[in-house]
C-alpha cells in the first residue's frame, strides 16, 4: 500500500514540471498583461492546483496557487481592461511560483 501511494506522490511530483509550464504559456511577460481570454483557463489551473498541492503533501505551493487564484479574480473578475497590466507583486507571485513547481519537480517526495 505505501509503495502504491509513494508512486502516486512520485508522479504528482513529477507533474509540476508541466503545470510550471502551462502556468508559464498563459502567464505572460511581468511587465504585461494575460490575454483576456486566457484568464479563466489561468484561474482553472490554480484552483486545480490550489486543490491537489495540499493533498500531495506541498502546502506551500497549494496556498501559493490559492492566493493567487483569489488575487486573479480580484483584480479583474471577467479579465482585465484591455491593457491593465497586473500589479508587480502578482506578476513576481506568479513567476515564484513558476519556479518553486519546477524546483520540487527536480526533488524528492515531500517529507
Amino acid at each position: 500500500m505505501t509503495e502504491a501511494i509513494d508512486q502516486l506522490h512520485e508522479r504528482y511530483r513529477a507533474s509540476l514540471a508541466d503545470k510550471a509550464a502551462e502556468l508559464e504559456s498563459l502567464w505572460p511577460l511581468p511587465t504585461s498583461s494575460p490575454a483576456r481570454d486566457r484568464v479563466p483557463a489561468l484561474r482553472q489551473l490554480l484552483h486545480k492546483l490550489a486543490g491537489s498541492a495540499g493533498s500531495y503533501g506541498y502546502a506551500e505551493i497549494g496556498a501559493q496557487a490559492r492566493l493567487l487564484e483569489q488575487w486573479l479574480s480580484a483584480w479583474g473578475s471577467s479579465g482585465p481592461r484591455p491593457g491593465a497590466k497586473p500589479p508587480l507583486r502578482m506578476s513576481q507571485a506568479f513567476l515564484e511560483l513558476i519556479e518553486r513547481l519546477r524546483r520540487t519537480a527536480g526533488d524528492a517526495l515531500p517529507g
